[in-house]
């Protein structure tokens, strides 16, 4: 026995790979534009930058006392916010190129 349903999967199989083509394409034409080529050694600048950033973050951390409310005394706020932002950063960069966003070389 069959259900209605059934007969919607193909179609909506097939919508959504178009959403997904299209998706990739806006992507890839939106990225291409300010970014069209990225390099191993553009790669290893952003993973140092990231990872100088978690130091800082993680230096601050043993600078406070943890006492006061104010924790921002070291810059601890302020760094813990660059570190998210640029790890977030590095990891769509990763998932940009996974999915053939941008070109890669050099």
């Amino acid at each position: 026995m069959t259900s209605p349903h059934d007969d919607h999967r193909p179609t909506a199989n097939r919508f959504m790979m178009e959403v997904d083509a299209l998706v990739r394409t806006a992507n890839r034409e939106a990225i291409a534009a300010r970014i069209p080529r990225v390099s191993r050694k553009d790669l290893e600048s952003l993973a140092r930058k990231t990872a100088e950033l978690r130091a800082d973050y993680l230096a601050a951390a043993f600078e406070t006392d943890w006492t006061t409310v104010d924790l921002d005394s070291v810059g601890l706020e302020g760094k813990r916010r660059m570190y998210t932002e640029s790890l977030a950063a590095f990891e769509a960069l990763e998932r940009a190129i996974r999915r053939g966003y941008i070109d890669i070389g050099g």
